[in-house]
C-alpha cells in the first residue's frame, strides 16, 4: 500500500496480491524457465515496468524449486508479498526495515547463512547490483528484478550505473555470471478478462557472453531473434504470437512492436 495527500486529503493506493502462487503455465512463463531452476549458479533477472508481474514470475520460480530441490533459499524483499512454505527447500523471508536495514546488507550475509539460492526483491542501486553480481559469482543462484522495458536495455543499465572505469571489469563479470534475463508486460486481454502476459527471453550462450566482453551489446539482438533452439525469443515474436491465437488486439500488439513496419502495424 502506498498512502499519501492529494489536496489535503488522504489517499490510498492498494496493490492486491493472491495468496496462491500459481505454476508457469498458469502464468504463461516460458518452458525454459523449467532449465533455469535447475541452474547451481549465476544471475537471473525479471525485468519490466512497473506492475507487469515480475514479482509473481520470481514467486512462481521460487515455489518451483521449492518442490523439487533441496535447498536453502533466502528471500529479500521490500516488503514481502508472497508467504511460502517450506518444503523440499528451507525458506527465509527477511524484510527490508524489518529484518535487515538494506538489500545491500542482507545480501552480503546471505554468503555467511549458507544460502544456496538468494531472491533480492529489486536491485535498486550501484552497491545492490555489486553485492548480487559478486554472491553469483561465487557460487550462488541469485534473481532479482530491475526495471527495464527490453532484455538488452537491462545489460545497459546494469553496466551503465557504475562508474566509466569500472565498466569493463563489470563486462567481464557480468559475461560470466549472467544467465538469462526475461523482460515482461502484463497486457489487456482482447475479451476484456483480466491481462495476458508477454515474455522476451535472452539466455546467454558464449556467443552473447563474448558481446557483451567486447562492449558490442547492440549486436546481441541478431542473437536473441535466431536463438529458439537455445530457448530465445523477442518481445516482437510474443506479441505476435498473442495476437494470432487472439488473445490481444492488433492495436495492443502495435502499441508494443519495436519493428511495426515488419509486421504491418504501420
Amino acid at each position: 500500500m502506498n498512502v499519501f495527500f492529494d489536496k489535503g486529503n488522504l489517499a490510498i493506493v492498494a496493490k492486491i496480491v493472491g495468496s496462491e502462487i500459481k505454476s508457469f503455465d498458469e502464468l504463461g512463463l516460458p518452458s525454459i524457465l523449467h532449465n533455469i531452476v535447475n541452474k547451481k549458479n549465476g544471475l537471473v533477472i525479471v525485468s519490466g515496468p512497473v506492475d507487469s508481474g515480475k514479482s509473481t514470475t520470481l514467486a512462481s520460480i521460487i515455489e518451483s524449486i521449492n518442490k523439487r530441490r533441496e535447498s536453502v533459499i533466502i528471500s529479500i524483499e521490500n516488503p514481502i508479498e508472497y508467504i511460502y512454505t517450506s518444503k523440499n527447500s528451507l525458506i527465509c523471508q527477511r524484510d527490508v526495515g524489518l529484518d535487515t536495514l538494506s538489500f545491500s546488507d542482507a545480501i552480503r550475509s546471505t554468503l555467511r547463512q549458507d544460502a544456496d539460492i538468494v531472491l533480492m526483491g529489486e536491485m535498486r542501486d550501484l552497491d545492490s547490483i555489486s553485492q548480487a553480481i559478486t554472491a553469483a559469482e561465487e557460487g550462488q543462484l541469485v534473481f532479482s528484478t530491475l526495471h527495464t522495458t527490453s532484455t538488452i536495455e537491462c545489460i545497459n543499465r546494469l553496466i551503465d550505473i557504475f562508474p566509466v572505469e569500472q565498466q569493463m571489469q563489470i563486462r567481464i563479470q557480468l559475461a560470466t555470471c549472467l544467465e538469462c534475463i526475461v523482460c515482461q508486460y502484463l497486457l489487456p486481454r482482447a475479451d476484456g478478462k483480466g491481462r495476458v502476459l508477454a515474455t522476451e527471453v535472452l539466455m546467454f550462450t558464449p556467443a552473447i557472453r563474448n558481446l557483451i566482453r567486447k562492449a558490442r551489446t547492440e549486436q546481441i539482438y541478431s542473437y536473441l531473434e535466431s536463438g529458439a533452439e537455445f530457448g530465445m525469443h523477442t518481445m516482437d515474436s510474443s506479441l505476435m504470437d498473442l495476437f494470432r491465437r487472439g488473445l490481444i488486439t492488433k492495436d495492443t500488439a502495435g502499441a508494443f512492436v519495436t519493428k511495426k513496419e515488419v509486421f504491418g502495424f504501420l
